[in-house]
C-alpha cells in the first residue's frame, strides 16, 4: 500500500484545511499552491525513503524574480526546492527537523495538520515581502546555486549592486570549481553544455542589472 493510499483522508482533511485559503493541490497529491498577487506559496508532504514516516516542506517562490532569473513563467506546479525561500515545519514549529510516522498521523491528524496551518502558512504570508526574503535569505549559512543565483536578482532590485557582484562572482567559482569534479565522471560534451547554459543566465542578468562579473567560466580552470 502506498503513503498516498495509506494517508489519503489525513491528505483529504489537510486539503479541506488549506482549499478554502486558496490553495490548489496537484493531481499526485502531496503538494499545494497558492498564488497571491507576486507570490506561489508552497506546501509539500516529503515521504521518507527509510521509514514509514513523513515531513513538510514549506516554500515561496517570488514571480517576477523567477522570470528575471530563469528568463520564464513559474511552473503551474511549484514544489518548495524550486522557491526563492524554503524550510521544514518541524524547524518553523519546533525549532529541529521533524518526522511525522503514519500511524501517528492516522490516529491523530492535527499533529501535522495543526502545524501546517500554524506554522506553514503563516510562514508563507510572512515571506510576502522582498525584505523579509532578503532577511531570510542573507542569515542562511548554505544557498543552492539557483536559490544565491535567485537572491541575486533580488538584490539587484533593490540597489545592493556591490553585494550582488560578490555573490555572483563567488557563485561562478563555486560552480566551476563543482564542475572541474564533475567532469571526470561525465562526458566533455555535457560538461561543455551545462557552463554554455549557467554562462547565459549569468550574463543576462549582468547585462540587465549592469554588474561586474567573471565573464568566461573556462578562463577559472586555473583556480
Amino acid at each position: 500500500m502506498t503513503m498516498k493510499t495509506l494517508i489519503e483522508p489525513v491528505l483529504n482533511a489537510l486539503n479541506s484545511r488549506l482549499e478554502p485559503l486558496g490553495f490548489k493541490r496537484n493531481k499526485y497529491g502531496r503538494v499545494w499552491n497558492r498564488m497571491i498577487e507576486n507570490y506561489i506559496d508552497i506546501i509539500e508532504l516529503q515521504k521518507s525513503g527509510f521509514s514509514n514516516s513523513l515531513t513538510v516542506n514549506c516554500g515561496v517562490s517570488c514571480m517576477d524574480v523567477y522570470r528575471i532569473t530563469w528568463g520564464k513563467e513559474p511552473k503551474k506546479i511549484m514544489i518548495p526546492a524550486e522557491g526563492i525561500v524554503e524550510i521544514r515545519l518541524g524547524h518553523l514549529v519546533y525549532g529541529k527537523d521533524t518526522w511525522w510516522e503514519y500511524e501517528e498521523i492516522l490516529d491523530s491528524p492535527g499533529i501535522l495538520i495543526d502545524p501546517v496551518m500554524s506554522g506553514g502558512v503563516s510562514f508563507c504570508e510572512k515571506m510576502h515581502s522582498e525584505n523579509e526574503i532578503m532577511s531570510s535569505l542573507e542569515k542562511k549559512r548554505f544557498l543552492p546555486a539557483c536559490r544565491r543565483l535567485e537572491y541575486v536578482v533580488l538584490l539587484c532590485k533593490h540597489g545592493e549592486k556591490k553585494k550582488a557582484e560578490e555573490l555572483i562572482n563567488k557563485e561562478k567559482v563555486d560552480y566551476m570549481k563543482a564542475m572541474l569534479r564533475l567532469q571526470y565522471k561525465t562526458e566533455e560534451k555535457f560538461y561543455n553544455r551545462e557552463v554554455d547554459i549557467w554562462d547565459i543566465r549569468l550574463k543576462e542578468i549582468e547585462q540587465k542589472y549592469g554588474l561586474s562579473i567573471i565573464h568566461d567560466l573556462r578562463k577559472l580552470y586555473s583556480l
